[in-house]
């Protein structure tokens, strides 16, 4: 989202293959595939590979997936982000074929891998402007009837669509939680069009009992995490590389992004959102004690 210039690209890439020489001194086998870094402050953004992900085999034929938000690169590990990894080989299979197609220079789909009964891959191809099957399941799971609760976060101001859906729940009855960066330390807040945005976040926070705002401390946000949860109990979990912002879609950006109906793994991640809200700086100024819930426990598998 910045440009970078020569000496702090070189530095970080010293420290990426520094670890992929070690890798592959010790016998294992590494392919790659990642955007090219720009070093200009003219960033080709069209049909960029914004997807993150990595998958590793061991000779005993064990295979393990990281999906999540993180860039492989030492500034991005100062953010607050995740990677969820799966051990489930059948996830592994599919993030495999969607990443050959990209190694290969194959045109990607559209595509929805229901992996394993409780993960389901969505991979957002690029092929048309404004096609995003990510952006329509995230609008679907908060367009839910009887919804109790939707948790965000994310490190853009909410795009239009999705601050609207989230409104109109938290009227009808969804307590709407959402995770942002410090407006003071974020450019993307606090200027232009998404100065905009931001103020129809406030606007909402005002006139909304049940919409929340939560501003991070220090960390940047990066986590591109949502969660809803039925009035039943029921919880679906969104999460991966896209922003849940159409200007992606726009601009014909692959994604990847993981549907979870797992319950474990599910309470984990809600857990985590809370421990991200118990280190804001600013919590809702409308938020109760019954609305904003202690952590029930520290999410050890999902650190930030």
């Amino acid at each position: 989202h910045e440009p970078y210039y020569l000496q702090e690209v070189k530095n970080i890439f010293d420290a990426y293959r520094d670890t992929r020489d070690e890798f592959v001194k010790a016998g294992g086998s590494w392919i790659e595939t990642n955007q090219d870094f720009l070093i200009t402050k003219v960033i080709d953004v069209w049909n960029r590979n914004h997807m993150k992900s990595a998958g590793i085999t061991r000779k005993t034929g064990e295979t393990f997936t990281y999906l999540g938000g993180c860039n492989i690169y030492p500034h991005a590990m100062e953010f607050i982000d995740f990677m969820v990894r799966f051990e489930e080989k059948e996830i592994f299979n599919n993030v495999r074929t969607v990443v050959e197609k990209v190694i290969k220079k194959e045109p990607l789909r559209d595509m929805r891998f229901t992996s394993t009964a409780e993960y389901t891959l969505f991979i957002d191809s690029g092929s048309f402007p404004g096609q995003s099957v990510i952006m329509q399941t995230a609008l679907d799971l908060i367009r839910q009837k009887d919804l109790q609760a939707i948790y965000l976060t994310s490190q853009l101001p909410l795009d239009p669509v999705v601050e609207t859906a989230l409104e109109n729940s938290a009227k009808t009855g969804a307590n709407a939680h959402i995770f942002i960066p410090n407006p003071e330390k974020t450019k993307v807040l606090n200027q232009g069009v998404g100065k905009w945005l931001y103020s129809r976040m406030i606007s909402a926070e005002k006139k909304i009992p049940s919409y929340y705002l939560y501003r991070s401390a220090e960390k940047k946000v990066h986590a591109k995490l949502l969660i809803t949860e039925t009035k039943k109990g029921d919880i679906n979990v969104l999460w991966g590389s896209n922003n849940y912002f159409m200007l992606g879609p726009l601009l014909c950006t692959p994604e990847i992004q993981v549907l979870s109906v797992n319950p474990e793994l599910n309470h984990l991640f809600r857990d985590f959102f809370w421990n991200l809200v118990e280190g804001a700086a600013e919590a809702a100024p409308n938020a109760t004690p019954l609305s904003v819930p202690t952590a029930q426990a520290t999410p050890s598998a999902l650190q930030p």
